[in-house]
């Protein structure tokens, strides 16, 4: 089970403080209980901007990027939700580090596979080469 503790502004994962799950610090502001997640789905999901220093080396991003992170009882996941990008780990760290590997490894994707997309995974490319600098 997942507990906010407002105080600290720290996610932490069970009752234990010396266990925490994430250690980046968040204001209570940007924690989002979702209305439609169960009594058992019961976690806190936050906000935070996602930078470039979350992205393989020689990327960068135009702008900061607002990704939705929650624990789903087994890894903390970095989601954008427009296009339904997301990555996972153990770690926030790792997470973000995932996360970043997967914009620039879907940008790489839809580039190579342009000519047979779709209008959705069309207006992704635009947005991750937008977001990515490189139209």
């Amino acid at each position: 089970m997942l507990a906010f503790e407002p105080h600290a502004a720290v996610l932490r994962q069970g009752a234990t403080a010396g266990n925490p799950l994430l250690t980046t610090e968040i204001s209570p502001s940007q924690v989002v209980v979702l209305s439609n997640m169960s009594a058992t789905e019961n976690a806190a999901h936050f906000t935070m901007p996602f930078d470039s220093r979350y992205l393989p080396a020689g990327s960068n991003l135009t702008k900061p990027l607002e990704v939705v992170i929650w624990y789903d009882g087994y890894d903390i996941v970095v989601a954008e939700p427009r296009f339904s990008i997301h990555a996972a780990g153990s770690t926030l760290d790792s997470a973000l580090l995932a996360f970043g590997n997967t914009l620039v490894e879907d940008y790489t994707l839809l580039r190579h596979n342009r000519e047979e997309l779709g209008a959705h995974l069309l207006r992704e490319l635009e947005f991750l080469a937008e977001l990515l600098g490189v139209v």
